[in-house]
C-alpha cells in the first residue's frame, strides 16, 4: 500500500477552500510519519559506513558485512547441495546430542547402581545365583525332564513324540508317520519293556535300517531317527543276559533295576540208574518272562519238580523222570521265545547209560541201551562214547561231536557250547569221551549237555563218565555208573548205579 495517494486535484479555475488545503496537507503529514516509522524498523548504517554495493555487484548475492562492519555482497554459503550438507550436519549434531543425553542417563543409572549395596547370600550346593528383582538369591537347578508315552497295542509314532521315551509293552505293530511329515531331525527313544516283539513299520514303502520293518526285541532300547526320507536306529541297550542266578532249592529272585525281561530255564530231576539199566532224563521248560524292576520272582524246587512263578502264576514247570520214563514240562502262554520238552526215556534191562534231559534243542536223547550216556538234541549215546550236543556218539572210543544248532547263538544257554569228546578224556562242552578199550579206564565226562562215556572194558571194572549238566551218565564196567548231570540227566548203569541229575532253575538277566 502506498504511503500517500493524492485525494484533491482542483481545476485551474476552481476555487480552493482552506479546509480542502488543510486536509491535503494532513494526508501528506501522515504519509511522512508512516515513512519515518518504517525507516525506523530497518537496519540503518552509521553515518560513516561505506555505501551499499551497486546493483550489478550484489545481484544473486546476499548483503553481509566484512571484518570492519562495512556492507558487502557475498555469494550464498553453498547452493542447494550445501544446504543439504548443512542439514545432514545438523542431523548428525542432533544425533550426537541425543547420544550424549543417553550416555548421561546411563552414567546416572550406573552411579545409582554403584551407590546401591547388594548382599550375596551364603553358598548353597547344587544351586545357581539369580536376581529376583529385589535381592540376589540361590535358585535350585531343575534337571531337564524326559517326556514318556506308554504304548501297549497297535499305535502310530507321531510328530509330538519328538524326543520322547516310548515304552512299548506287548506284541504288536507300531506304525510310523511319513518321514516327509516328521521331517529331518525328528527322533524318539523306543524301549521294549515286555517279552513280546514290537514290529516298527514305516509308512508306505519307506524303510528303516534299509528294510521294510524293524523288530524291536524284548529288553532292547533304540534311538529311532528320521532324515526326512527314511529312518535309522541306533542301539542304546540290548538284552545280553550277562548275569545268571542258579537255584537247586526253593528261593526268590528280585528283579534288578532297568530289567523288564528275564529268561528262565527249569529242569526236573533225572532218574537214578540201576544195576541193569540207565535212568531217564528230566523235563525242561524255558523262555522269556515279562517282569518289572523290583518284582520278586518265586522259584520252587520240591519233590524234584522245578517251577518259576510270577504274580502267583506258574510260568515254567519241569517234572522229574520216573525210572525209565522221561519227565514232562510245560510253560504258560505268556512265556515267549521258549518251549517245553520232555526228557529222554531209557531202555529197561539194557545195561545202558543214562538219558539226557530236555533242553532248548528239544526232547532229551534216549540212551537206547547203548553204554555211552545220551546227549541233548535227542541223540543217543554210542557203544563207547557218550552222545554230544546234537550229535550221536557213533565212535566206540570217542564222544559224540557238537553239531551247531540253529539257535546256538540266540539262546544264552546254548551260546557257549563248543567242542567234542576225545578218547578217554572229558569234553568241555559237547559229547563225553569214551573209555579206552581193553586197557580199561574211566569213561570221560561231559561238562554241559553231552552224555558221559562208558568205562573201559576188559573186566577191570571202571567207572562210567558223568555229565556235569543235562547229559546222561555213562555205564560203568562192573563198577559205578556215571552220574547224570545237574539239570536232569539220567544216571548210568553200574554197581553202584549212577544217580540222576538234580532239579534246578537258571535265571538269565
Amino acid at each position: 500500500m502506498p504511503y500517500y495517494t493524492r485525494a484533491y486535484n482542483p481545476q485551474p479555475t476552481a476555487r480552493v477552500t482552506s479546509q480542502e488545503l488543510k486536509n491535503e496537507f494532513q494526508s501528506i503529514d501522515n504519509a511522512l510519519d508512516a515513512v519515518e516509522t518504517d525507516v525506523g524498523k530497518g537496519i540503518r548504517a552509521p553515518e560513516a559506513t561505506t555505501a551499499l554495493p551497486n546493483a550489478a555487484s550484489r545481484a544473486l548475492k546476499v548483503l553481509s558485512f566484512d571484518a570492519s562492519g562495512n556492507p558487502i555482497a557475498t555469494v550464498l554459503a553453498g547452493d542447494v547441495a550445501d544446504a543439504a550438507d548443512n542439514a545432514a550436519i545438523a542431523t548428525t549434531k542432533a544425533a550426537e546430542a541425543a547420544a550424549s543425553a543417553v550416555a548421561a542417563h546411563n552414567s546416572e543409572l550406573a552411579a545409582a547402581a554403584s551407590a546401591a549395596t547388594v548382599d550375596i547370600p551364603a553358598l548353597e550346593s547344587g544351586k545357581y545365583l539369580s536376581n529376583n528383582g529385589v535381592d540376589m538369591v540361590w535358585q535350585a537347578i531343575t534337571p531337564p525332564q524326559v517326556l514318556q508315552r506308554a504304548i501297549t497295542s497297535t499305535d502310530t509314532l507321531i510328530a509330538s513324540d519328538l524326543g520322547k521315551l516310548i515304552n512299548a509293552s506287548g506284541t504288536f505293530t507300531l506304525s510310523v508317520t511319513a518321514a516327509s511329515t516328521l521331517g529331518d531331525g525328528w527322533y524318539c527313544w523306543l524301549r521294549n519293556t515286555s517279552n513280546g516283539d514290537v514290529t516298527v513299520d514305516p509308512a508306505s514303502t519307506e524303510q528303516i535300517d534299509g528294510a521294510a520293518t524293524y523288530v524291536l526285541k524284548p529288553g532292547f532300547t533304540v534311538l529311532v531317527a528320521c532324515d526326512g526320507t527314511a529312518f535309522t536306529t541306533l542301539k542304546v541297550k540290548e538284552r545280553t543276559y550277562t548275569n545268571i542266578a542258579s537255584y537247586t532249592a526253593s528261593g526268590s529272585f528280585v528283579v534288578p533295576a532297568d530289567t523288564y525281561v528275564i529268561r528262565g530255564y527249569a529242569f526236573g530231576a533225572g532218574a537214578d540208574g540201576a544195576t541193569d539199566r540207565g535212568g531217564a532224563g528230566g523235563g525242561c521248560a524255558y523262555g522269556d518272562i515279562a517282569v518289572t524292576p523290583g518284582e520278586t520272582v518265586t522259584v520252587t524246587i520240591a519233590s524234584n519238580i522245578a517251577k518259576v512263578i510270577t504274580s502267583a502264576t506258574d510260568r515254567l514247570t519241569a517234572n522229574p523222570a520216573v525210572t525209565t520214563t522221561g519227565g514232562t514240562a510245560s510253560k504258560h502262554a505268556s512265556v515267549t521265545n521258549g518251549g517245553a520238552y520232555a526228557g529222554g526215556d531209557s531202555a529197561a534191562a539194557s545195561n545202558g547209560g543214562g538219558s539226557a534231559s530236555g533242553s532248548p534243542l528239544g526232547v532229551g536223547g534216549n540212551s537206547a541201551g547203548q553204554p555211552g550216556g545220551a546227549g541233548w538234541g535227542g541223540f543217543a549215546g554210542g557203544v563207547g562214547g557218550g552222545a554230544g550236543v546234537g550229535e550221536a556218539g557213533t565212535n566206540p572210543n570217542g564222544g559224540g561231536s557238537l553239531r551247531t544248532p540253529a539257535n546256538l547263538f540266540t539262546d544264552p544257554l546254548l551260546a557257549p557250547l563248543t567242542g567234542a569228546g576225545g578218547i578217554g578224556f572229558s569234553s568241555s562242552y559237547g559229547g563225553g569221551a569214551g573209555g579206552p578199550g581193553a586197557g580199561g579206564g574211566a569213561g570221560g565226562g561231559s561238562t554241559f549237555g553231552g552224555g558221559g562215556g562208558v568205562g573201559g572194558g576188559g573186566g577191570a571194572g571202571y567207572w562210567g563218565g558223568s555229565s556235569v549238566f543235562g547229559g546222561g551218565g555213562g555205564r560203568g564196567s562192573s563198577n559205578a555208573g556215571g552220574n547224570g548231570g545237574l539239570g536232569g540227566g539220567g544216571g548210568g548203569t553200574g554197581s553202584p548205579a549212577g544217580t540222576g541229575g538234580a532239579a534246578c532253575v537258571l535265571i538269565y538277566y
